[in-house]
């Protein structure tokens, strides 16, 4: 789907605040609401635009970030995936090149549970390496 400026604008706005109001948007893309509203459910309908979630500072609930790659046999791929994706501790994963073939980002309550989560991927057949990172401190996410 090819966007023009106005459309970029939008989800640049959405990006930075899921929340601003429709109004608000319309003033700074300088349409009005109506087509705002509309080109924003286009956006939605065609896949653009694919959620809005709240971005939680995990320190602020005294969970412990984790990040780390996984090196996964090609052939188990699918399955360790959909495995990864049943872990609620587990809140991204995505394929990536360079060092392991997963990037897997973790929220866990404690040391503990990030070792019993790791010594669970030691049982997931297809993972053949783990390489994870506790997180000291986000300077920001967008």
């Amino acid at each position: 789907m090819k966007l023009d400026a106005k459309d970029q604008r939008i989800i640049e706005l959405l990006s930075d605040n899921a929340r601003m109001p429709v109004s608000e948007i319309a003033r700074q893309v300088h349409l009005s609401r109506t087509t705002v509203t509309e080109r924003i459910n286009r956006l939605q309908d065609k896949g653009v635009i694919t959620g809005y979630k709240a971005i939680v500072n995990r320190h602020s609930i005294e969970a412990i970030s984790v990040i780390g790659t996984l090196t996964v046999d090609t052939k188990a791929f699918d399955d360790v995936v959909a495995q990864l994706e049943d872990i609620p501790e587990v809140t991204r994963c995505a394929a990536i090149n360079g060092q392991g073939d997963l990037f897997i980002e973790l929220s866990v309550a404690n040391v503990a549970k990030l070792d019993a989560i790791l010594a669970h991927f030691g049982t997931i057949d297809g993972i053949s390496n783990t390489d994870t990172n506790i997180v000291l401190n986000s300077f920001f996410q967008r």
